[in-house]
């Protein structure tokens, strides 16, 4: 039988297993050769700026305190927040017209989708992704139903 075995560190990103004070990490470091430093709180924030010239359609981006990877992982979880609380909560504002309506199809490996009224590709993007945001939702609950959940999807509605 297999059983989870929980390990208790007091110090465990230290990297010096059974460290029961701080002086035992600092020893132990010392021993090895390292020399601590100290890290503002400012070297460890992370920001990503993103313009938009809605002229011309061309985005930007510049990222600081973060690598490639880390950078999407936090736009991810940007897009995730800015879903929940401006789409799917109580404070939700109306979305330019306030309507707007999406069909996708799949026909073997074509994806289509048909969209009215906003024809503005990014506004497009963005449902889309909300879609997706409110999907990534649903499927992270306990008591996931796709057919349930997908007829919800289309009213932007959230199970409580």
């Amino acid at each position: 039988m297999n059983s989870i075995v929980k390990s208790i560190e007091e110090f465990p990103t230290a990297f010096v297993p059974g460290a029961g004070k701080l002086s035992d990490v600092f020893a132990e470091w010392k021993r090895r050769g390292l020399v601590p430093q100290e890290v503002t709180a400012e070297e460890l924030r992370q920001t990503i700026t993103i313009e938009h010239d809605t002229l011309n359609g061309k985005i930007t981006y510049r990222r600081d305190g973060a690598d490639a990877l880390q950078t999407i992982a936090l736009l991810w979880d940007a897009i995730r927040l800015i879903a929940r609380h401006e789409l799917f909560s109580n404070v939700r504002p109306k979305l330019n017209s306030g309507n707007a309506a999406i069909a996708i199809s799949l026909d073997g490996n074509k994806i289509t989708a048909i969209h009215d009224p906003p024809h503005d590709p990014v506004v497009l993007s963005g449902l889309l992704l909300a879609d997706l945001c409110n999907l990534c939702d649903m499927v992270d609950g306990e008591n996931f139903d796709a057919s349930e959940s997908l007829s919800r999807l289309i009213q932007f509605e959230r199970k409580e």
